[in-house]
């Protein structure tokens, strides 16, 4: 499942545990102050969502292979290593985007679903679940890269408001011959 830091993102990985069935996971990046990390874990994982540090992201995969699960990816942050990020104009500007999601949804052969977070009223959101692409591994290189931009980039032209515009995403340059 694909998402972005948009609307109350938390809100809706908090809930996960709630309303879905299916064991659901979230993968965080660790921060340096251990007891915020331990406060953020606690709070997060109150309702049944599972995090676990990205560089664990593999591990899980493979423990959970074959049975049906949830992996959570909130994919729209800039990615340290631009070398490895896939590159697509989105929004208008070369933007990086971390690779793994696509790369863990090939090997699997997992669905991509993106989880669309709206504000309908004050402190009440509704989450839209809408299938991207089933058999991943059949599309060509980059598809579920390009096509989870092209949905946040729809979202984003109807109600841009609700992004987090923080994470300077456009800080790094493209590398040459990309």
């Amino acid at each position: 499942m694909l998402a972005a830091h948009y609307n109350s993102w938390e809100w809706a990985g908090m809930s996960m545990g709630l309303h879905l069935k299916h064991p659901n996971f979230g993968m965080y990046k660790p921060v340096n102050n251990k007891p915020l990390e331990a406060a953020l874990l606690k709070s997060r994982q109150k309702f049944g969502l599972r995090m676990f540090p990205m560089r664990e992201t593999g591990a899980y995969f493979e423990k959970y292979k074959d049975k049906e699960m949830i992996m959570a990816f909130v994919a729209d942050q800039t990615p340290s290593n631009v070398e490895t990020a896939h590159w697509i104009t989105f929004l208008g500007q070369d933007t990086p985007f971390f690779p793994g999601p696509e790369k863990f949804a090939r090997v699997y052969d997992c669905s991509i679903i993106y989880a669309d977070v709206q504000k309908i009223g004050r402190s009440r959101y509704h989450t839209t679940f809408t299938l991207l692409m089933e058999e991943p591994s059949t599309y060509p290189p980059h598809a579920i890269t390009e096509v989870y931009a092209r949905k946040l980039e729809q979202i984003l032209n109807e109600k841009p408001d609700y992004w987090l515009w923080s994470h300077k995403r456009w800080k790094h340059s493209r590398p040459k011959g990309e």
